[in-house]
């Protein structure tokens, strides 16, 4: 009877250290796959937005020579640059830096040919130019980051360790 009870409660350990063993590989292995997925903009993804702040620099060089200093749009252009250079800034804020950097791009490509001082410098026609039209286009880093988080959840919604690792309170990615 003794040897009975030793094999049972032996058994339930052992089961007890798997079920352990299991869960904190589970939450530990899902929280860095899911702060992978949350730091990719200031990983794999910021090399686009590191090139966007290097030409919305040189954007900004050429328009101060052109606007006032106070000129809000230079100012903006000033900030956005900031943003994406900043690897602290949540996913939401590079992503909507990047699109207003996008929308400002498009809107002083048409607005600085018109300014006399621009028409009188050739250089500075070609700068705005390339410049405006680069940072006009869309990068789709926004879609991207989206996407990666999209697969996390999914991933995680739908495995079994996904399931313990969310019990234990891993959680999903927000996506707008």
């Amino acid at each position: 009877m003794k040897k009975a009870l030793l094999n049972v409660l032996c058994g339930i350990l052992c089961a007890a250290l798997i079920i352990s063993a299991v869960s904190i590989g589970a939450v530990r292995g899902w929280q860095k796959e899911r702060e992978k997925a949350l730091t990719a903009l200031s990983g794999e993804l910021s090399e686009g937005l590191e090139e966007r702040a290097i030409d919305a620099a040189n954007l900004t060089v050429v328009v101060s020579r052109h606007l006032d200093a106070s000129d809000e749009r230079l100012a903006q252009l000033q900030e956005l640059r900031l943003l994406l250079t900043n690897h602290a800034s949540s996913p939401d804020v590079l992503i909507q830096a990047d699109a207003d950097l996008t929308a400002l791009a498009q809107s002083l490509g048409q607005s600085l040919p018109e300014l006399a001082s621009v028409q009188a410098s050739a250089r500075d026609q070609a700068y705005i130019s390339t410049l405006t039209r680069t940072l006009g286009e869309t990068t789709g880093i926004g879609n991207a980051y989206e996407s990666l988080a999209r697969g996390f959840n999914n991933r995680l919604v739908n495995s079994p360790t996904g399931w313990i690792a969310r019990l234990f309170g891993v959680s999903l990615i927000d996506v707008e």
